[in-house]
């Protein structure tokens, strides 16, 4: 069965509404003792399903944020692609390639930084600066 956040408010606001009518069945001053002290445990369960009940909302809402960043990491990644011309990764619509290294080994997605020199002389290509790695089919 899966569980959603707006079940989860539901419950609290059930919850809520029974507790304001045990207050009021409370104030009644029925004849029985016995009475009242059944009312007062069912108030104490009830209290204490409440604050279950708000424990299983701030999960829901982790659950949600875990969901939403997973989506969109997953999103990311189907706009990767590898090209073996350059031999690195890229991002439809990004003008800097990803370093396959780290992407295949950590499933990071680390920018490769531009040089253009290299020793005084220029020689323009790709580093990663994680991993250190240079990548020279990157430009043309």
């Amino acid at each position: 069965m899966s569980v959603t956040l707006a079940a989860g408010v539901t419950l609290i606001d059930f919850l809520n509404k029974s507790l304001e009518t045990l207050k009021l069945v409370q104030q009644d001053n029925p004849d029985s003792s016995e009475l009242q002290l059944h009312l007062a445990t069912l108030t104490q369960q009830l209290s204490l399903t409440m604050v279950e009940a708000a424990q299983l909302q701030g999960i829901l809402a982790q659950k949600n944020e875990e969901i939403r960043q997973l989506t969109q990491r997953l999103s990311e990644q189907t706009n990767i692609k590898y090209d073996t011309k350059s031999e690195v990764y890229w991002a439809e619509g990004d003008e800097s390639p990803y370093c396959p290294k780290c992407y295949e080994n950590d499933k990071k997605l680390i920018h490769l930084t531009y040089n253009s020199m290299i020793w005084d002389e220029p020689a323009p290509h790709h580093a990663c600066c994680v991993c250190e790695r240079e990548f020279w089919k990157t430009c043309n």
